[in-house]
């Protein structure tokens, strides 16, 4: 009886980790069509593993250029996320999701490129 507990709290430890490190940081967006060239990025719904922010940032050729703007959200599911940009972008954007402090955008939980209507 003692070595049933001990399997199923071990079992029962399993699922929860398990659980845990399923967990994931994604955006929602999947709309292809380019986005007007203004000062409001539309995102969407973004769900985060934990309490974070999001960067916006240049995008071109695969390379980060500069800081756009940024939002915070918070853990779980974050719906119409919208982020105000200090000017209007050109061509392409990369918003990144970091989990606690931003760093560099190579190391964020998440990443989304959005073309901009010209």
């Amino acid at each position: 009886m003692f070595n049933t507990k001990i399997i199923a709290a071990a079992a029962t430890a399993t699922a929860l980790l398990g659980t845990a490190a399923a967990a994931e940081s994604y955006f929602t967006y999947l709309d292809n069509t380019p986005q007007e060239r203004d000062t409001t990025l539309e995102l969407g719904s973004v769900v985060s593993d934990a309490d974070g922010v999001i960067v916006v940032y240049e995008y071109s050729d695969g390379e980060y250029g500069d800081t756009l703007g940024s939002t915070q959200v918070s853990a779980g599911a974050n719906d119409n996320v919208d982020v105000q940009l200090d000017e209007n972008p050109y061509y392409q954007v990369a918003a990144v999701l970091y989990l606690g402090e931003p760093t560099m955008p190579e190391d964020g939980a998440a990443m989304v490129t959005v073309e901009i209507d010209e």
